[in-house]
């Protein structure tokens, strides 16, 4: 439709080396979050797609040192939307309690959810 100038294979391999490069630097979760969203940036860019994505980074940022801190209940978080502002509402009951008698029992084994660790 013309209304975006392709770049050449040349310009398009080169590109590619210097993602790779970055990529290549990543050395935990917060760095691949980072990563990923500086990749989704310039594609917005270069297709004048004007959203702010340092928002939606930040909410992957917490979202992890939530879910460090307390692998169980980091999905009980709610967050507020970038695009329409309201915050999610909490789940009740909680993320875990939800699973409830069986589900958990298959998670942490029958003999753990009784109490008996295995002891016959």
């Amino acid at each position: 439709m013309g209304e975006i100038n392709l770049k050449t294979a040349q310009e398009m391999d080169g590109e590619e080396q210097e993602w790779l490069s970055r990529f290549a630097q990543v050395r935990d979760t917060h760095d691949c979050i980072n990563f990923q969203a500086a990749f989704v940036r310039k594609l917005c860019e270069e297709a004048e797609y004007g959203t702010d994505l340092s928002k939606a980074a930040d909410l992957f940022h917490k979202w992890t040192d939530d879910m460090h801190r307390d692998v169980l209940h980091y999905r009980d978080e709610s967050f507020r939307s970038l695009y329409t502002g309201h915050v999610a509402t909490k789940i009740a009951p909680s993320w875990w309690e939800s699973l409830g008698g069986k589900s958990m029992q298959k998670i942490l084994g029958e003999s753990m959810v009784n109490g008996n660790r295995g002891e016959p």
